[in-house]
């Protein structure tokens, strides 16, 4: 019936009433974050940020916080940071999102200081409530996009990059803000890029031309991501095989790749 009312009705309200499609695998996901959220208190259990306090939703991407919380997403990420030298005490994020990175990184006392540069002002405002919730707000400074002015904003920032790590997740915005100029600028520091070729056409080749920018001042390592060992996690038992892996998937288009930069 609810079919045939539809039909004999204009377009702009059959939209009104046709049901709303829902990815059973999406909701799923969410519900086992939003349930693991609540049985760790919302802090991360395991990794090198453990103890961090996590806000219960995020203003990006899927909302999902299980891999966070259990200390695996970006695992391979995560361990390379953990193996930069000590004497790198300035964290700076470009697309902080939730400044899970910077606030987590000062809170393991792996930096004396963080710079983050988030373009949404909802972003912003997550970033200076999750440094508050973890009593890192005083180390912390938000800027907005990292645009043309971002050497500018380093310099005012005081920034050695002989000191420094920098961390860069753009959504492939990548490629727009690293040439050979601002190569040269960060050049002594250690820089992280998640790389995002497959959101653009030449992907392929914008990485081929960044690392060639790149390799002047830098030594060039690429990484992926690897595999999850599940069996680690006391708190997951009980859980299906399904659930738990849904748990730790990060609900990516592709396989992921980062570039580390090391200074020659």
């Amino acid at each position: 019936m609810l079919g045939l009312i539809a039909k004999m009705l204009p377009q702009s309200a059959r939209s009104v009433i046709r049901p709303q499609r829902v990815d059973p695998i999406q909701a799923r996901r969410l519900a086992l974050s939003r349930e693991l959220h609540a049985r760790f208190g919302g802090v991360v259990a395991h990794g090198p940020f453990a103890g961090l306090e996590l806000a219960p939703e995020a203003h990006w991407g899927s909302g999902v916080y299980s891999h966070q919380l259990l200390g695996i997403y970006e695992q391979e990420l995560l361990q390379s940071l953990a193996d930069v030298p000590s004497r790198y005490r300035t964290f700076i994020e470009i697309g902080a999102q939730d400044g899970y990175y910077s606030i987590g990184g000062l809170r393991a006392g792996m930096f004396d200081r963080a710079i983050c540069f988030e373009i949404l002002e909802e972003g912003q405002a997550l970033i200076a409530e999750n440094a508050r919730r973890n009593g890192q707000d005083g180390k912390i400074r938000i800027h907005g996009a990292a645009d043309a002015g971002l050497g500018g904003t380093l310099k005012a920032e005081k920034v050695d990059p002989a000191q420094s790590v920098v961390l860069c997740d753009i959504e492939g915005a990548e490629f727009d803000v690293f040439d050979a100029a601002m190569f040269g600028q960060l050049k002594g520091a250690i820089i992280f890029i998640e790389l995002h070729p497959f959101a653009m056409a030449s992907g392929a080749a914008k990485i081929a031309a960044l690392k060639e920018a790149a390799s002047t001042h830098f030594t060039i390592a690429q990484f992926t991501t690897g595999a999850r060992d599940l069996s680690a996690f006391p708190e997951l038992d009980g859980y299906s095989d399904t659930d738990r892996w849904l748990m730790c998937s990060e609900g990516r288009p592709e396989r992921m790749h980062w570039l580390r930069l090391d200074p020659r």
